[in-house]
């Protein structure tokens, strides 16, 4: 591995300054005159605004552009006054500079006197029969970013795209999803030689330096969406990236990638502003120039940094360690409203929705509260979440990614938000609670022979540490029952491990779970049971990075099959591998990665502990009758129900 990191030095679209007497709180745009680089056609939505006591500074806080500026307005996120990320304090004549940066915000909303709601400050629900609630917007998959050197002839970095990923509402059709048909690329100075800028494949070449590559995608209804991929061209000869630095800490799970990178030369704030994209990729072979990206280890934005100095004898030591973090990470950093969604066959209240499934509430929260989807890819992979309907779903506050994994998670089987290490979203199922029966469905992607793993450790507990685990489900569907007049959705319910509990000292509860049929709420909670109880414990296998097939990330949340031979010397002093026969191949789900990074004097050695889970199944859980005067769940129906009216 020879990896290079990139930090960007993001180009000014616009410097100018505020020309404003008064401004008055909450705001969302900024009037402006005196234009000193740039023009106001080259602001876009989604860059990024410093305000500042002089030029290029962000002393004055720190916000989004949120929309096309009008005349001499910018529009920006909604603000409060302050001076930290996502808030302004505007004065008149403080120095505006909207950089080429497009960053994960949150999109904060308001309700406005009459009780109506407003998204990203302005956004109406719109009138009916053509609201947001009835023709949302599609999600434009334009893939991941991409980073390396050069051809030394060409000059030239040769990069395909594939947005064949991206995917629209379709009323028109029982499928609740399908393809985007219109699609436009904007490659600013790239040259596209294979494709056209309206195909969904295309391949572009770039010359050295950095751009953002555009996708723009549009519904047979004129709904459009548009995302930003960050490309990067590194020359040699005039090196932009980052020369001096080494990795100190990198931790991989399902849920995001975050790593800690000590720097080792001068990165000024003022070049380089806080929380700016970051880009690390292989350098040791040619780069993958497929949508695949192989040779990408990470794209995100740098989140804090930690620095020392400590004055010696023969000079000042002084170090700056920068904590980096994906789009998830960025998520993990934002707010989550409490929201309620409700079935309607027609409606214009944003807590209304005429695609009552659970996919359509995960891209709700994520679309309209924050700028996630302008970054990166939603990939539903093999998720079945559109088959999963409801009348009314509600979910709490806090922040935005355990808000949208929390509601996927409540999904039979379960669901879960991942981030791929590159920076892409995705939807997944979790294997270790699916049906068995379906499990062949989950890719394996990654095999480890009695050659490929250093060590492997394990805990062996055969004893239970849960007695019993009872799960209520509600059934996916939009009917609605009134019992007294009350909106009420009656629950399932059943519990493992049957009629006689288990050893062990847990009890476990489990509520609101969304269910297509009892059926399936009683097996996969019985493979919950089993999981729960796992002889086996966390395994954690040691092994080089270069072991590891390109691309792996935990994220994909496939099968990684780990092989033990029948060699005595494999054998632990208990003669068996977990209670298993010797001389076998098993699967596990990768729960995490972490890298270790040793820069000797013969070359830099990376190796990479993997935390893994074996695959489990349990017999299904026993249905619980629920007697007629047995309490009854509604799930926030009442709510929903009084609010409708």
């Amino acid at each position: 591995m020879r990896p290079r990191l990139f930090l960007l030095n993001p180009s000014v679209a616009l410097a100018a300054q505020v020309n404003m007497g008064t401004a008055t709180y909450p705001l969302d745009a900024i009037t402006f005159d005196t234009i000193t680089t740039g023009a106001i056609a080259n602001v876009e939505p989604g860059m990024t605004m410093l305000l500042g006591s002089a030029p290029g500074l962000d002393d004055r806080g720190r916000q989004r552009v949120r929309a096309t500026p009008s005349g001499s307005v910018i529009k920006v996120g909604r603000s409060s006054l302050g001076t930290r990320d996502g808030e302004l304090n505007v004065l008149d004549n403080s120095y505006i500079t909207v950089t080429r940066d497009y960053r994960v915000w949150a999109k904060i909303g308001f309700i406005q006197a009459n009780g109506e709601e407003l998204k990203d400050s302005d956004i109406a629900v719109g009138p009916i029969g053509n609201t947001y609630v009835d023709h949302p917007p599609p999600k434009a998959n334009a893939g991941v970013g991409y980073a390396g050197t050069i051809d030394p002839i060409t000059h030239l970095i040769t990069v395909q795209f594939d947005a064949g990923t991206s995917w629209r509402w379709d009323d028109g059709s029982s499928s609740l999803t399908s393809q985007v048909n219109a699609f436009f690329w904007g490659m600013r100075d790239g040259t596209i030689t294979v494709g056209a800028y309206t195909d969904p494949v295309v391949t572009a070449t770039f010359p050295a330096g950095f751009r953002w590559v555009q996708l723009e995608v549009v519904d047979d209804r004129g709904r459009s969406h548009i995302m930003h991929v960050p490309i990067y061209a590194r020359d040699p000869a005039n090196d932009t990236s980052i020369e001096g630095f080494q990795i100190t800490g990198w931790n991989e799970t399902e849920y995001g990638t975050e790593l800690d990178v000590l720097v080792l030369e001068d990165i000024p704030r003022s070049s380089y502003p806080d929380g700016t994209l970051a880009m690390l990729w292989d350098d040791a072979d040619p780069p993958d120039t497929s949508p695949a990206r192989n040779h990408m280890l990470f794209v995100g934005w740098i989140q804090t940094e930690d620095t020392g100095i400590a004055p010696q004898r023969t000079g000042t030591l002084r170090d700056t360690t920068l904590h980096l973090v994906d789009v998830a990470g960025r998520l993990k950093r934002l707010p989550a409203f409490t929201q309620i969604m409700t079935f309607a066959v027609a409606g214009n209240h944003w807590y209304w929705t005429v695609w009552p499934v659970v996919l359509y509430y995960l891209w709700y929260l994520l679309h309209w509260h924050s700028t996630a989807l302008e970054v990166s890819d939603l990939r539903l992979g093999g998720s079945t979440l559109s088959f999963f309907e409801f009348y009314t779903l509600s979910s709490d506050a806090g922040n935005l990614f355990d808000q949208v994994n929390s509601l996927a998670n409540h999904v039979t089987p379960d669901h879960h938000l991942t981030c791929h290490r590159k920076g892409q979203l995705m939807l997944v199922y979790d294997p270790n609670i699916m049906f068995t029966g379906d499990r062949h469905l989950v890719p394996t992607v990654q095999s480890f022979s009695d050659d490929d793993w250093i060590s492997l450790r394990y805990g062996y507990e055969r004893s239970p540490r849960t007695f019993q685990l009872v799960s209520w489900g509600l059934k996916a569907t939009t009917e609605r029952e009134f019992i007294d007049g009350v909106l009420t959705i009656r629950p399932w319910k059943c519990k493992a491990p049957g009629d006689a509990q288990g050893q062990g000292i847990a009890y476990l509860e489990t509520s609101e779970r969304l269910t297509r049929t009892q059926t399936d709420l009683n097996i996969v909670e019985g493979n919950r049971y089993a999981r729960l109880n796992a002889r086996m414990g966390p395994l954690t296998l040691e092994t080089l990075h270069s072991k590891l097939n390109a691309g792996f990330s935990p994220a994909t949340m496939g099968w990684v099959t780990v092989f033990v031979g029948n060699n005595p010397l494999n054998i632990p002093q208990r003669g068996d591998i977990g209670g298993r026969p010797a001389l076998l191949s098993f699967r596990t789900i990768c729960h995490q990665v972490s890298y270790s990074f040793d820069y000797g004097r013969t070359g830099l050695v990376v190796t990479v502990t993997l935390t893994l889970e074996a695959e489990v199944s349990g017999p299904a859980a026993i249905t619980l009758v629920l007697e007629p005067e047995a309490p009854v769940s509604s799930f926030s129906a009442p709510m929903a129900e009084k609010r409708s009216n």
